[in-house]
């Protein structure tokens, strides 16, 4: 009769498992938390763009839970940008370059 090894019978380590689409939601959560209390016109459009993945990858795998981080990072974003002064600027000034509404202060001499 063999001896079987200690390791042997040993279960595998078990690891934190994540479902699609939470791992990307919680970044965007950090983003959003960074845009709303640091600078906001350099994490808020990084935060945007991983919202953007966060949901495709959530809804692609039909991820509750990822579904509902994102859709919280969502909102943060929305803070984020709501609290940024500069992005607000930015948003404002190409609304009304789009809708030429800038003729209040003209940009040329016709």
């Amino acid at each position: 009769m063999a001896l079987e090894p200690l390791w042997a019978s040993q279960q595998p380590p078990t690891y934190l498992k994540l479902k699609p689409g939470v791992l990307p939601g919680l970044l965007v959560c950090f983003f959003a938390v960074l845009g709303i209390f640091t600078i906001g016109f350099i994490f808020v459009p990084i935060a945007v763009v991983c919202t953007l993945v966060a949901i495709v990858i959530s809804i692609s795998h039909l991820s509750l839970s990822g579904m509902g981080v994102s859709l919280l990072a969502m909102v943060m974003t929305g803070i984020g940008l709501v609290t940024s002064s500069v992005l607000i600027t930015v948003l404002l000034g190409g609304f009304a370059y789009m809708y030429d509404m800038i003729k209040i202060i003209p940009l040329y001499e016709a």
